[in-house]
This record gives structure tokens, C-alpha cells and sequence, in this order.
């Protein structure tokens, strides 16, 4: 009975995450983590702070996923979206507390959103895969408490 308590307490522990659809995409997803590392060093040199954890995926050309964000009314973010090497195109779509788009940056390699929210609660993201020349690819989104200063 132990043993069997354990197994089921250690399979618990294990994320249900489901295998990359090629075999070196732990090769991309830490392409991702190096990309947001290097995304988030060049933004916090400008005085912006990550705030919550990254979201890292994997998706088809003309696939979507969504996710929420808790945003604070009067504060200003910024949210970075970054692709591996096979990916020619994503879009990034932000929606307020309300369904409405907020903000969009479509078609890009390395889309980004700059935003102060009216209203503080959990705004929605879209992310597409508009293109990729192996796919799938893998993408991650990282987003930051400040708006990257404009250039003098």
C-alpha cells in the first residue's frame, strides 16, 4: 500500500506535458529560454521588470493559444514575444478584462505590445503561428512591469 501511495504521489509531482512533436525540441525550447534570458537582461538594462513566468509553447502554422495575464490599472507593460530559427511570423493579441482588443502586433518575428491598462483583472493573450519553415515551432512570451523608452 505505501508503494503504491508513492507511486501515485510521485506521478502527481510529474507535469503532464506532452512530448515535443520533433525529436530536437528540447534543443528549441532551450533556444526559447535563451531567447526570453536575453530579452529580459536587454529589458531590465532599460529599467523594466519581468513580471510572472514566461509562457513557452509549441505550435502549428495558423495554431493559437490563449492565456491570461493579471494586468494593474495605470501600470505600464510591455509584452515581448520571441520564436525559434524556424519561425517566420507570430501574432500577439492582447485583450482587456472586457474581450475587447486592447492591442495587436501581427506578422512578426518578434512581436511586441506596449499597454497602461484602464482596469486592473486578468487580460487575455492570443498568440498565433503565422509562419514557420519546420513546423512546428516553438515560441515564448515574456512579459515586463514598464514601456521601453523611446530613442532620444
Amino acid at each position: 500500500m505505501k508503494t503504491r501511495a508513492g507511486a501515485v504521489l510521485a506521478l502527481a509531482a510529474v507535469p503532464l506535458v506532452p512530448p515535443p512533436a520533433r525529436p530536437q525540441g528540447s534543443r528549441w525550447e532551450r533556444q526559447i529560454q535563451e531567447y526570453l534570458q536575453r530579452t529580459t537582461a536587454a529589458l531590465s538594462r532599460q529599467g523594466l521588470q519581468r513580471t510572472g513566468t514566461p509562457k513557452v509553447g509549441l505550435l502549428l502554422v495558423d495554431q493559437s493559444e490563449w492565456f491570461t495575464i493579471t494586468m494593474h490599472a495605470g501600470t505600464a507593460y510591455t509584452l515581448v514575444a520571441v520564436c525559434d530559427n524556424d519561425c517566420t511570423g507570430l501574432d500577439l493579441v492582447l485583450y482587456d478584462t472586457g474581450r475587447n482588443e486592447l492591442d495587436a502586433n501581427r506578422a512578426t518575428p518578434v512581436p511586441m505590445i506596449k499597454v497602461t491598462p484602464r482596469e486592473t483583472g486578468p487580460h487575455r493573450v492570443k498568440v498565433t503561428l503565422t509562419g514557420c519553415s519546420l513546423s512546428p515551432c516553438w515560441y515564448g512570451i515574456g512579459a515586463y512591469r514598464g514601456i521601453i523608452p523611446r530613442p532620444p
